[in-house]
């Protein structure tokens, strides 16, 4: 029996992923801080598992068994370390395979921070001697309602910069169906870089629309100019780095850098992605965080 660790558990992609793995066949650990803390994780089938990116032993221990990696990092200024400090971990402990959580647009050289730091903790997945395969995922169909709910609920408005640039955002339970499938049967994906995306180009007026459609509530799009997004974040107290990083990702949508459907998903699934509004009919109490409002 193939036996599958998935880092970054407690998170969405992990979370789902772990979801989308259930009753298929493997045993699936989940990492988390503090396995005392799993109780949420053993309910979908998961065992708990304690695994920390700064104890190396701790986390040979924790790979130990393991056949398979999903290798999730938390969103921090610089993830390189923490993929090296992993991917030493699991090839001390005999993992025959590594998936990679990256993101839409990662390159060494990109011009954009985010950008290079992804393209930069590729690097020792692809070095490092394992079979692996990367994942790049592009926007999350739910991150308005994730990360400007609250906006929602108090203005009826969520806010960015990104004008009337386009993304073809993706569900993320469409990401997790992929890395679950990947982590099953990774030979014929051996080797090979995925862009995920969503199936339709949507810019940010006509989430707006389809969010609107979907809750029974208007809900409206403002905005604004970079240098005015990041200096509200930086005065609600988002790190310098971090604002920086979600501004330049406003960017990548208003120039329609985002706006490309791949058909990579297709390729792994044997399906399309889920257009938005399918996405929100699949997970309807998503949208109870603006009809508050």
């Amino acid at each position: 029996m193939t036996t599958i660790l998935v880092t970054g558990a407690t998170g969405d992609i992990g979370k789902r992923t772990i979801e989308a793995l259930a009753g298929r066949g493997a045993t699936v650990k989940a990492a988390v801080r503090s396995a005392s803390s799993g109780g949420e994780l053993e309910a979908l089938g998961a065992q708990p598992v304690a695994f920390d990116f700064g104890d190396p032993a701790g986390m040979r221990a924790a790979l130990a068994g393991v056949d398979h990696l999903f290798l999730i990092t938390p969103f921090v200024e610089f993830s390189r370390p923490l993929v090296e400090a992993a991917v030493a971990a699991a090839r001390d402990a005999g993992v025959g395979f590594v998936l990679r959580m990256s993101a839409i647009g990662a390159d060494a050289n990109s011009p954009m921070a985010i950008g290079r730091d992804h393209g930069s903790a590729e690097q020792p997945v692809v070095e490092s001697g394992l079979r692996w395969s990367v994942l790049r995922p592009t926007f999350f169909q739910d991150n308005p309602l994730r990360y400007q709910g609250g906006a929602i609920a108090a203005t009826g408005s969520f806010y960015g910069a990104a004008e009337q640039g386009a993304a073809s955002s993706i569900s993320p339970d469409d990401i997790a169906a992929a890395a679950a499938a990947i982590l099953l049967d990774p030979t014929p994906h051996v080797g090979k870089t995925y862009t995920l995306t969503g199936p339709e180009p949507l810019t940010e007026q006509q989430v707006a629309a389809v969010l609107s459609e979907a809750s029974g509530r208007d809900v409206g799009y403002v905005s604004m100019p970079g240098e005015q997004l990041l200096a509200a974040m930086v005065g609600q107290q988002t790190p310098q780095w971090q604002a920086q990083a979600l501004v330049d990702l406003e960017a990548v949508k208003r120039q329609g850098w985002a706006a490309e459907v791949t058909p990579d998903l297709e390729q792994i699934l044997g399906r399309p992605g889920l257009r938005l509004a399918e996405h929100l009919a699949k997970r309807p109490r998503e949208l109870d965080v603006i009809r508050r409002g």
